[in-house]
């Protein structure tokens, strides 16, 4: 922290991951912090400087506050997927974003305006680098600094990235330049990185189990922070002489990201080192726009190269400006990753876990499917092999009865190749249960009369064939049967000339 005299500092947001250690560092430095949050912590030491904001907005904030920091704000992703089956909770959220950023800074401007006995000298808002139009659409993609603003027929937040919930970043900064004559600067956030919250502690869970990797085609840039240099750049913009902005600037901003420009891909591939995991699975921007919505989903989709070049000039120096040194430093630590909460990459981190998801079910269906085709083709294949032996078999008695060497043994060929074929493939067109009932339908069908007459028929046709086996044997099996023989006696005859 600078070297300046203690002053008494007024953080709104104090329970947000960057506000705990804005508040810590802070404190260690010997000012007095006056925290204001949504309740007051229930072992906060201090409890005569933790305020909600129902208090600040009925009471102001105590007199001789001299400074003043927003850190407030509803992250962008933090609902979740459940947002995208209702339109009515999805409005709600976005209002609710809304009043977390524009409410909150203008409930803390007005508070500050009424200090006694004179208001903040300053007044840091904090808003995101989502101000920025893409870098995507362009080659080579241009880099935005402090003084880029909005281009020629383009809004400087709404293109590509989401008309309302983008607008937030924006209408934060407008909100907090109403506030009298005390000196409203904006410090636009990177992607903090941190080893107890944040990105990291978001999207790390899945690089730990070895199933990160990019996000869409990861060449969309990320504007990262180290949150050491997160705190330094807000004492910076709350203690340092800052110089006013000049010309080439066109509002007192501040950017809160480190010099380097990285993409998606490297951010995950440093992480990954630090992990010793790979990253390899990419998860596609078609289901990051099928779980948050197109407008959500340019967030992780897109972004914007963002240079810190008026913080530079200012004469604050970053501790971490390569991507992986910074990695490094948190893998020297122990620490933790959640898998729940609000969060940029926490967003990220759960569209891996769908894809894993989607992905084993997936397989598991096509393993499912293969195992049916497989089994239809060896059913198939068998199918096919005993229809071939039953034509074979057709085939070669119907040769042999051709090759009978008279009449009569032509006509007793011809029988016999039929009771053979009929014996061979009984009703092969016709599965046996149908052909069953299709037998037990005809005979129903017969009185009794008609039933004696098919039987006297059958009778009759089997025992010409045994007449003519008989004289082809010579007659010496048997002779012709009398009318009178039985079924049973029939086949028994018929046994002895086969």
């Amino acid at each position: 922290s600078p070297s300046v005299r203690p002053s008494v500092i007024a953080v709104g947001g104090a329970s947000g991951f960057i506000g705990r250690y804005l508040v810590r560092s802070l404190r260690s430095a010997g000012h007095r912090v006056v925290t204001v949050d949504r309740s007051r912590g229930a072992g906060d030491a201090r409890q005569q400087d933790a305020l909600t904001w129902p208090e600040v907005e009925r009471c102001g904030l105590p007199d001789g506050v001299e400074l003043v920091c927003n850190l407030s704000g509803r992250s962008i992703l933090d609902a979740g997927p459940a947002l995208r089956l209702s339109t009515v909770a999805y409005r709600r959220y976005v209002s609710e974003l809304f009043d977390s950023r524009i409410g909150r800074i203008r409930c803390l401007a007005a508070a500050a305006a009424a200090v006694r006995p004179k208001p903040p000298s300053r007044l840091v808002g904090v808003s995101a680098v989502g101000y920025y139009p893409s870098s995507m659409r362009a080659d080579p993609p241009p880099v935005f600094d402090e003084g880029a603003g909005r281009q020629p027929g383009r809004p400087a937040l709404r293109q590509h990235r989401g008309r309302r919930v983008r607008g937030a970043a924006k209408s934060t900064e407008a909100a907090a330049a109403a506030t009298g004559d005390t000196r409203r600067i904006a410090v636009r956030m990177g992607v903090a990185l941190g080893r107890d919250g944040g990105a990291l502690a978001s999207m790390a869970w899945p690089f730990r189990l070895g199933i990160g990797g990019p996000t869409g085609s990861g060449r969309q840039p990320v504007a990262w922070v180290h949150i050491s240099d997160a705190v330094g750049v807000l004492e910076h913009a709350l203690l340092a002489d800052l110089p006013p902005p000049t010309p080439s600037f066109n509002s007192d901003v501040l950017n809160a990201v480190a010099p380097a420009l990285n993409t998606n891909a490297e951010l995950a591939a440093a992480l990954a080192a630090s992990l010793r995991r790979p990253a390899l699975l990419t998860t596609p921007a078609a289901v990051v726009r099928l779980m948050f919505g197109a407008e959500r989903a340019g967030v992780l989709t897109d972004g914007a190269f963002v240079s810190p070049r008026r913080t530079l000039e200012t004469g604050y120096q970053f501790r971490f400006v390569d991507l992986r040194e910074a990695m490094r430093d948190f893998s020297e630590y122990n620490f933790s990753f959640k898998m729940t909460g609000g969060g940029l990459y926490e967003a990220e981190g759960t569209a891996q876990a769908v894809l894993i998801g989607l992905t084993a079910v997936l397989a598991c269906l096509l393993a499912t499917l293969a195992q049916q085709l497989m089994r239809r083709r060896q059913l198939t294949a068998r199918w096919a092999a005993e229809a071939a032996a039953y034509s074979a078999r057709a085939n070669d008695q119907a040769a042999e009865s051709v090759s009978a060497e008279d009449a009569g043994a032509s006509e007793m060929g011809q029988q016999q190749q039929q009771v053979a074929a009929a014996d061979a493939v009984p009703f092969t067109h016709l599965p046996g249960s149908l052909k069953r009932a299709e037998q037990a339908k005809i005979l129903q069908s017969l009185s009794e009369e008609e039933l004696q007459l098919e039987r006297d028929a059958v009778m009759d046709q089997l025992r010409q064939i045994c007449g003519i086996l008989a004289e082809r044997q010579g007659g010496e099996a048997g002779g012709e049967l009398p009318p009178e023989a039985s079924l049973n006696e029939v086949r028994s005859q018929m046994r002895l000339y086969s």
